[in-house]
């Protein structure tokens, strides 16, 4: 019994130690710029995924393109900007034509290509690190 005692006290340090150096996502301001067959867009949602397979971890962070294609990232969790690391980028098209009831959306309503707009497919990856704009640069036949 005694070593039961032990094993589990010994079983309990260990858990606790290893929460103690679990660790915490560090976060970095993102602004941006996103292109379309190198001109500047506006009205495009852009969302940063953490790249797991690049040990990439933490919330995926999300901004607006406006004037002169320039953003700003949010993480979902609040933060300003988004996981230092690498990050899988899907565009959307927040000015995609909606199709009609019943009928299938076509590629050509939108401005993005359907390649960058599923994070399966999207061939963009990018690194975040501190104070380094970004400059997204998509191109469409």
């Amino acid at each position: 019994m005694r070593r039961f005692a032990l094993l589990a006290s010994f079983l309990g340090l260990s858990v606790l130690a290893q929460a103690g150096c679990e660790k915490k996502a560090t976060f970095a301001a993102v602004e941006g710029v996103i292109k379309i067959n190198g001109q500047p867009e506006s009205g495009l949602l852009i969302q940063f995924l953490p790249d797991h397979k690049q040990d990439t971890r933490g919330p995926r962070s999300t901004g607006e393109s406006g004037e002169e294609g320039k953003f700003t990232l949010t993480a979902d969790s609040g933060e300003t900007g988004a996981v230092v690391g690498f990050h899988k980028v899907v565009v959307e098209d927040t000015r995609r034509k909606q199709a009609m009831q019943g009928q299938v959306p076509s590629p050509d309503d939108s401005r993005v290509p359907e390649r960058f707009t599923q994070l399966k497919d999207t061939p963009i990856v990018v690194e975040v690190k501190p104070s380094t704009p970004i400059v997204i640069e998509l191109t469409r036949p």
